[in-house]
């Protein structure tokens, strides 16, 4: 009955039927150019040695759980602002400058709703536009002699431009990258300057060139204590003006400055991370004693983040710091990078190194963040291949000086840590100086990296550890 039924309808089909597969086939070849069209607007790849177009759908271990994914963290269901793991890590790195003054939630969130969370371009489109529009609040306020609100718009517009142009870095030779960055750098400075800060912008000479630095002066001491800081893989040295403000309230100079693989000196000058963090910070340090304002008996070396592996590194040689502050720390970066890629791939990077370089960028096809990033780091690290940036993380390994440091250690570390996770501990574990560990978790609400989303939490304990060892 079947096949007879079947036979009927063979026999009969009907034309009107047949129009409308012309008309459904016509409208998806339409969306399909759209999609395509679309498609090339994203940000292009750098050329890579050894990478090929068949896709894979290899996953790397470890990502589901990661910071900012809709999984559950120890047991803890987390917020999640946008349905993509490193973007969501990226909105919370932005809703930090809510506290000091370099963001609006509401802003912030309209933001996030209208981003593609599967395009690295919808990203920076978003926040590009919002940024412009308050810069233009900004300038608005300007021309009617409102200083305080224009410094106050400034400074959330630096924020947003600061964190639109993050996600181009899948190809660091994108012009936007540099020209959004710089925007974001001197809208920080325009800001700074209507608001009447005690801050300086300072070039720092370094091996022929300058880097560039931000010198808050506390109003409590003609010559004071200083705080020199610099971040780490990605983040912004602009992000850190909470604890330049914190500092100079507390009777404590600051100087944020931006180190080689960092803010315009790899956006402009085109110069790499080092593994002898040593020679980045020597020269610092020199600028700093040759100032009237700083005691330099009591100097002070933070690193955010990666950072946190770099002072490492610098207190061994540069006996001058007094005290060091690692947030978190780090020992080993290659094992930081062995933990989030997992046995599978660093195995096959052992093994075959052209093979893991294949496979890998085929993976990561399929994930945003890791996408961004082993593109930026193959860019801030001077590499042309993700192989290539494993190998030249194992240079990035400071177990074998770790007794040549003198400083008195502060090693910050959160429950929650995701990226090199156990790694403060060891640090502090193998120091032979003297040492404090300070561990936050998520009954502090502060057990993100960095203390992500707790400023306040985290630079009140901070500081009370630096006040207590100041009055020793």
């Amino acid at each position: 009955m079947y096949k007879q039924r079947n036979k009927n309808i063979k026999g009969r089909f009907p034309v009107w039927i047949s129009y409308i597969l012309v008309i459904a086939v016509s409208v998806g070849a339409t969306l399909a150019g759209v999609n395509a069209f679309k498609k090339s607007e994203e940000p292009k790849k750098a050329a890579v040695q050894g990478k090929n177009a068949n896709i894979g759908s290899t996953k790397v271990e470890g990502t589901e759980n990661r910071e900012g994914s809709s999984k559950a963290v120890n047991g803890k269901k987390d917020i999640t602002f946008i349905d993509n793991w490193y973007m969501d890590t990226r909105v919370r790195f932005v809703m930090d400058g809510i506290w000091h003054r370099m963001g609006n939630v509401e802003e912030i969130l309209d933001t996030v709703k209208n981003i593609r969370h599967t395009s690295e371009l919808s990203w920076f489109r978003e926040w590009d536009k919002t940024a412009a529009r308050i810069e233009g609040i900004g300038d608005e306020s300007l021309k009617k002699g409102h200083e305080i609100s224009a410094g106050d718009a400034y400074l959330r517009a630096a924020n947003y431009y600061l964190a639109a142009e993050v996600f181009l870095h899948t190809n660091p030779d994108d012009q936007r990258i540099p020209e959004t960055y710089k925007k974001g750098g001197d809208l920080f400075v325009k800001g700074q300057k209507l608001l009447r800060a005690p801050m300086s912008v300072v070039e720092i000479p370094y091996e022929g060139i300058t880097l560039r630095g931000y010198f808050f002066k506390t109003p409590l001491k003609e010559k004071a204590p200083t705080i020199l800081l610099h971040q780490g893989f990605d983040a912004p040295v602009e992000a850190t003006k909470y604890i330049a403000e914190e500092a100079i309230k507390r009777g404590y100079n600051c100087l944020l400055f931006e180190g080689p693989g960092q803010g315009l000196t790899i956006r402009e000058k085109k110069l790499p991370f080092r593994s002898d963090w040593e020679k980045v910070v020597t020269p610092v340090v020199d600028y700093l004693l040759a100032r009237d304002d700083v005691d330099g008996d009591n100097l002070i070396l933070t690193g955010m983040s990666m950072g946190g592996g770099y002072v490492v590194r610098a207190a061994a040689f540069e006996h001058r710091i007094k005290y060091c502050i690692a947030n978190p720390g780090y020992v080993n970066m290659y094992d930081m990078f062995k933990d989030i890629l997992g046995s599978k791939f660093v195995n096959l990077y052992e093994q075959d190194p052209k093979e893991f370089d294949r496979k890998f960028l085929d993976t990561v096809k399929y994930d945003v963040g890791l996408r961004w990033g082993i593109y930026h780091g193959m860019w801030v690290f001077g590499c042309k291949t993700p192989s290539e940036l494993l190998s030249k993380l194992k240079e990035y390994d400071y177990t074998g000086v770790l007794d040549q440091i003198t400083s008195h250690m502060l090693v910050m570390d959160g429950t929650g840590e995701t990226w090199g996770k156990g790694q403060a501990k060891k640090l502090y574990d193998a120091l032979k100086s003297p040492k404090d560990y300070m561990l936050f978790t998520e009954e502090d609400s502060a057990s993100k990296h960095c203390q992500s989303g707790a400023p306040a939490i985290s630079t009140q304990r901070m500081f009370d550890w630096l006040d207590e060892r100041m009055a020793e």
